[in-house]
């Protein structure tokens, strides 16, 4: 995709992103909690759509997971509902799961000790507000087996996190600097999403949506963006040239 070109598919893009913030923005100001939900599933498939269109590379693992995610937002239409919690937090889950796999399958993609003990730390901080979540929230669970699915969903997202900053670490791109502000709108949405429902702030249903907009919109323009990646390929280039002196010398 030649620059020049590009250039005009981001405005759209972020027209395209401006627009359907504003029709949630209006929907949650005005209409129930059905609406809500219809809206912003609704607002995510039109953003598909848009990926769709104009991806020329047709990325396996990015189309997994907008697909994934996109399937999930169905949950959450009928979120009030045995199947509708257990299919949100499933394929929530399942979609995090896809995130993190991208992510670590990236060649010198490694533990580093010094963030070992922080990592440590931060998933006993997501244990932490997962468990008081379940504690205090517990009235909008339908059956018990909606809380070892929101578990298992809270705490990939909390590992999505992780990885995505770990990652960042590594290779220091635009790249992997988008992907932790993606990894994060998502949490945050998530985190306004659970306050705003079980709590009726409207307030934050608001930013929720603006977060969760947000997150996808930049997710595909990461996915569209013809340069990148390149930028990327050229960082694991130099990683290799640091690592082969070593492996001589051994």
């Amino acid at each position: 995709m030649p620059m020049p070109y590009f250039s005009g598919v981001v405005k759209k893009l972020w027209i395209l992103t401006a627009l359907l913030a504003l029709l949630n923005i209006i929907v949650v100001s005005t209409y129930g909690m059905y609406e809500r939900r219809v809206v912003r599933c609704v607002s995510v498939g039109v953003l598909l759509c848009f990926y769709f269109y104009y991806n020329r590379q047709r990325n396996r693992s990015f189309l997994l997971f907008f697909s994934i995610f996109f399937i999930k937002d169905f949950g959450m239409i009928f979120y009030d509902t045995y199947w509708g919690n257990s299919f949100y937090f499933l394929f929530g889950a399942i979609g995090y799961g896809v995130y993190t796999q991208n992510i670590a399958k990236n060649a010198y993609f490694t533990l580093d000790r010094r963030l070992m003990l922080g990592s440590l730390l931060l998933l006993l901080l997501g244990g932490l507000i997962v468990y008081l979540l379940i504690e205090n929230l517990s009235i909008g669970f339908v059956a018990h087996l909606n809380i070892p699915l929101f578990i298992c969903y809270g705490i990939l997202s909390v590992i999505v996190a992780l990885c995505t900053f770990q990652y960042n670490s590594i290779y220091n791109s635009r790249r992997s600097f988008w992907f932790v502000c993606v990894a994060l709108l998502l949490t945050v949405s998530d985190l306004f999403r659970y306050i705003a429902f079980y709590f009726s702030l409207d307030l934050l249903s608001h930013f929720e949506k603006l977060c969760y907009l947000l997150a996808w919109a930049l997710l595909i323009y990461i996915s569209l963006h013809p340069i990148l990646k390149q930028e990327e390929k050229q960082d694991i280039s130099l990683l290799e040239e640091e690592v082969k002196p070593t492996s001589d010398h051994t």
